[in-house]
């Protein structure tokens, strides 16, 4: 079965990385390529709702196509603002095969350590990557169990949404128009949100 080329949402990634190879390494054929860019999110797919789960998993795969093995470090980003460059992205953190450094700049700012890195797992989770690496066992093991309570569907369900005003209805069926929904299943869902909260 032929696999599924990833193509990257440059745009709306929630996470994008910088992976800086190693040229020494054998199996980096080419000295003209120096570093690898990457992106979290899919063209016409939506991302995982839960971002720090969406992290864990973008790190293991990473360790599971060799790139900590054929990289000397990847630095991974997180996009702020609308446009995603390194202006509108804040550094999380600078990893190697071996150890991990949050940037300074995420450890100043308390409130979002605090809500990222430990209430979210994060701190956790590379601690169980990287002692699984020094193991020798799988990291795949350390990815957070598949939720059933959510569908996709859900997205586009009128009844299990909720805005107070039109305008947030308007903003967030753009935002899934953006994220690759259909344009008219997102049509339909705005008319009968409209049809059954607004217009009484």
């Amino acid at each position: 079965m032929e696999k599924k080329q990833f193509n990257s949402d440059k745009m709306y990634s929630t996470y994008w990385w910088i992976i800086k190879l190693d040229l020494n390494h054998p199996k980096n054929y080419s000295a003209k390529v120096t570093e690898i860019t990457g992106y979290s999110k899919a063209s016409g797919h939506d991302e995982a709702r839960n971002k720090t789960e969406l992290l864990m998993k973008k790190i293991i795969m990473l360790y599971s196509q060799a790139y900590f093995e054929k990289g000397k470090f990847i630095t991974i980003y997180m996009r702020q603002g609308e446009l995603l460059n390194k202006a509108n992205s804040r550094v999380l953190i600078t990893m190697t095969k071996n150890d991990y450094l949050i940037d300074a700049s995420c450890i100043s700012d308390k409130v979002f350590y605090h809500e990222f890195f430990i209430k979210g797992g994060i701190i956790n989770f590379l601690s169980r990557f990287y002692d699984c690496i020094a193991k020798g066992e799988d990291v795949k093991y350390l990815l957070p169990k598949a939720k059933a309570t959510f569908s996709k569907d859900d997205y586009l369900d009128v009844t299990k949404q909720n805005f107070r005003t039109k305008a947030h209805l308007y903003a967030y069926c753009e935002k899934m128009i953006k994220n690759g929904h259909p344009f008219d299943s997102v049509s339909n869902f705005q008319r009968k949100y409209e049809e059954r909260y607004f217009n009484l």
